[in-house]
């Protein structure tokens, strides 16, 4: 039921998109399939990509300052993105 649910939201970023909504999405998108979901049902509305990325040390650290994460949960979605490679832009946040 999360999957059906997870892969509804670009559809309604559309239904926003087709009443006039300028929508700005801050979204956990981990696998190439979900990307390109959200790249067919949205580049006719302008859809930007953007990916955020920094070393594995610092996000453990922010993860720790946070003190609201479970241990350990930064290292395990670390290596679980696909979507880098198409994404229109990419920051490091570290710097």
């Amino acid at each position: 039921r999360c999957e059906k649910l997870y892969q509804t939201i670009p559809d309604v970023i559309a239904l926003m998109a087709e009443q006039g909504f300028h929508v700005i999405v801050d979204s956990f998108i981990t696998t190439l399939k979900d990307c390109y979901a959200y790249r067919s049902k949205l580049t006719r509305y302008g859809l930007f990509m953007v990916y955020l990325q920094a070393p594995i040390e610092i996000i453990e650290q922010r993860e720790a300052a946070r003190g609201d994460r479970l241990k350990g949960s930064a290292r395990h979605w670390f290596n679980q993105f696909e979507c880098d490679e198409i994404c229109d832009i990419s920051f490091d946040t570290s710097i």
